[in-house]
């Protein structure tokens, strides 16, 4: 209800205060700039973006979020070419078909929301966008169009398994 939204927005007021507002001067000024952040331990379960200043300005409006494991990990990609996210080939994959990953899971509800999204996405990026829905959003097919794009954006459900990580699953 209300209060626990209250609840909530305060919490992510707080850690934005915590986490951002010390280094925010440091941080780049132009906007939609590059932030790349390497969470440890309990943070990786944050939604960076997720957070708010005092005037509930959530992070993302500011910032293009960059997640890595490790910041050691960065030896192995800085020779890569820069890649151009916003104007580069998109893989949308929405709603895909309910499945089950044992008799005795309960099954996922539809996402319509997800649908919208992926329609309203498809708008904004004409042509550039290849869209996965329902039966034909497998994860065969994600593998076999996935090299190549710039953005692979997930609009379904995400199964978060913090007593089994390996058992998570988009």
């Amino acid at each position: 209800g209300p209060r626990a939204l209250r609840e909530v927005t305060a919490a992510l007021r707080e850690l934005y205060g915590l986490l951002i507002a010390p280094v925010r001067d440091l941080l780049p000024t132009s906007p939609g700039a590059l932030l790349t952040i390497v969470p440890h331990d309990a943070l990786s379960a944050l939604s960076f973006a997720a957070l708010q200043d005092r005037r509930g300005r959530y992070l993302l409006e500011d910032y293009t979020l960059h997640y890595a494991p490790a910041g050691a990990m960065f030896q192995f990609t800085a020779l890569l070419p820069p890649s151009r996210p916003r104007t580069g080939a998109m893989l949308l994959v929405s709603d895909p078909a309910p499945s089950r990953r044992s008799p005795l899971d309960a099954a996922l509800p539809r996402l319509p929301g997800a649908r919208k999204e992926a329609a309203a996405i498809e708008r904004l990026m004409p042509g550039q966008v290849t869209a996965l829905q329902d039966a034909a959003a497998t994860e065969a097919r994600v593998r076999e169009l996935a090299p190549g794009r710039s953005i692979l954006h997930f609009a379904t459900h995400a199964v978060v398994r913090d007593d089994d990580p390996f058992a998570s699953f988009l």
